[in-house]
């Protein structure tokens, strides 16, 4: 049971590739993921989101001796993740076409990963061996 709970945070983000980002346009957590790095070049609406991506999995992976980069990398995903509420309209097809968008249930269980993630971070278990106060 210690594992699941440990890896809540993962298993949440992986339903969440499998779920619809948005509501107005079937978009899936996984679709997002592969095609988000375009948003690089577009808006900050769309890089965020998914640079947050980036700064959980590292977040997720650090050694335990990382401590405070840990937290605060996990608390910038929720930051940029934030930024996904500012998505209104997203690109349909190549002749520039757009859906009106809100979030949806995928981008709910996302988040929550990222929180999820940061609470556990803050609040250790009895095998958390590190220095807090250093």
């Amino acid at each position: 049971m210690e594992i699941v709970i440990n890896n809540l945070p993962i298993i949440l983000y992986g339903v969440s590739l499998f779920t619809p980002i948005f509501f107005g346009s079937l978009v899936f957590g996984f679709q997002a993921l592969f095609i988000g790095w375009m948003g690089l070049f577009s808006s900050i609406y769309f890089a965020l989101p998914w640079i947050a991506n980036l700064t959980f999995l590292t977040s997720f992976y650090l050694p335990q001796h990382f401590f405070k980069l840990k937290i605060a990398l996990c608390l910038l995903s929720i930051v940029f993740g934030f930024f996904a509420l500012g998505i209104k309209k997203i690109p349909i097809d190549e002749g520039g076409g757009y859906d009106e968008v809100s979030v949806g249930i995928g981008y709910i269980i996302w988040m929550t990963s990222f929180i999820i993630s940061f609470i556990f971070y803050l609040i250790p278990g009895p095998n958390f061996k590190t220095n807090i106060t250093s």
